[in-house]
């Protein structure tokens, strides 16, 4: 069993939330039969463009998806946090040099 929320625009069709029974993932490849059911609707309604999240990319590249680079921007009103997480990439040597 498998549900998803998917977000209707102009010309995009974005499928947000997948739920999934994970009993049948793998038994029923049920993640493709999400997709698959997205990029139908899709179809019906019309629009040209699916626009999927991060993750899984095989399974998307499957259906054609291309990967974009994208960025992301975050501001943090208490840097704690990010000053702890900096210590250990530090301690760790994580990361380029």
């Amino acid at each position: 069993m498998g549900v998803g929320a998917c977000f209707r625009g102009i010309d995009t069709y974005c499928p947000m939330v997948i739920g999934l029974d994970y009993e049948y993932v793998r038994s029923r490849g049920l993640y493709r039969q999400c997709l698959r059911a997205a990029f139908l609707r899709a179809r019906a309604l019309g629009l040209a463009r699916v626009s999927l999240g991060m993750g899984a990319g095989d399974q998307k590249r499957r259906f054609g998806a291309r990967p974009l680079r994208g960025h992301v921007y975050v501001q943090a009103e208490d840097h704690y946090a990010l000053d702890v997480l900096a210590q250990i990439k530090a301690e760790l040597g994580v990361g380029a040099p």
